[in-house]
């Protein structure tokens, strides 16, 4: 019973590991894929466009597919700490992305 759980724990981690790459380039829009996910990079070679009416979503996720944990309320003083934090934009149609 054992194997079987360990076998099943296998599988489980390959597809969740499988569905998140770490880098994806894209070159044409797959109405099949209107959401994209890497836990690295996302990137568009020219001549990538989505078509009128149609949704894309490109995302960077965590790379154990895990939600992202909040900072305590409260740092430690015994600590040091390195903060980073990334605002984001939605684009809206029609957006020139030069000037982002």
């Amino acid at each position: 019973m054992n194997s079987l759980k360990h076998v099943l724990w296998m599988l489980m981690m390959f597809n969740t590991l499988s569905v998140f790459s770490q880098d994806t380039t894209l070159s044409s829009y797959s109405s099949s894929r209107p959401v994209i996910t890497a836990t690295r990079s996302i990137t568009l070679l020219p001549g990538f466009y989505v078509p009128t009416g149609s949704s894309f979503h490109a995302y960077i996720v965590a790379a154990t597919a895990a939600p992202c944990i909040p900072l305590a309320a409260a740092l430690s003083t015994d600590q040091n700490y390195i903060l980073t934090y990334t605002p984001r934009e939605p684009f809206a149609a029609g957006t020139d992305l030069s000037a982002k």
